[in-house]
């Protein structure tokens, strides 16, 4: 069996943190604030999906390229509500939605895959965070700082999620190449 590479993981782990890490200390929490700050990640996570993509093949490289246009589509709501003047209802729902739809991608992209593979139970994992994320943020007050918060909220529980799959991947990598070598 064969880790799934754990450089994605990683690195996706680590953007989290930090941006999470900003919006906790930073004292704006308004919603325009908000959408930039959305903006960033999600094209920084475009991007990061985009080289996993070309890294990749098969059904995990499909998978990272549709999460890469989800968030890239996140980029372009986000900038639009800025341009706009957002409305909370409007920041709350573009949120909503692109954890909804990376939730779906994540069980569409593994669910031919046998329940055993490592891969397969994170990818459900992941959507199933992000599920919650989205119920969150369409149930919590209409206020920047609820909205804004609960965002840097998931990106935490998502950056230690993606650090410890990222390290087992890591790890497993490993053991297959000693395994390997051992073998030859």
């Amino acid at each position: 069996m064969t880790a799934p590479a754990a450089w994605p993981m990683l690195v996706l782990a680590a953007l989290d943190a930090v941006v999470a890490g900003a919006i906790t200390f930073s004292p704006n929490h308004s919603l325009a604030t908000g959408a930039i700050v959305v903006a960033s990640w999600a094209a920084a996570t475009s991007i990061i999906r985009l080289v996993t993509m070309i890294t990749q093949r098969g059904r995990q490289a499909l998978a990272q390229g549709a999460f890469a246009l989800v968030t890239a589509g996140v980029v372009v709501a986000a900038v639009i509500q800025v341009m706009q003047g957002s409305s909370a209802l409007a920041f709350a729902t573009t949120l909503a939605i692109a954890a909804g739809l990376q939730a779906l991608i994540a069980v569409v992209a593994t669910w031919s895959l046998p329940r055993t593979q490592m891969y397969r139970r994170d990818a459900l994992l992941y959507a199933g965070i992000s599920l919650v994320f989205a119920i969150i943020v369409m149930v919590l007050p209409r206020e920047s700082i609820h909205l804004v918060g609960s965002f840097g909220l998931y990106l935490a529980v998502t950056a230690v999620f993606r650090a410890i799959a990222g390290f087992s991947y890591l790890s497993l990598s490993r053991q297959a190449r000693m395994d390997s070598r051992e073998r030859a």
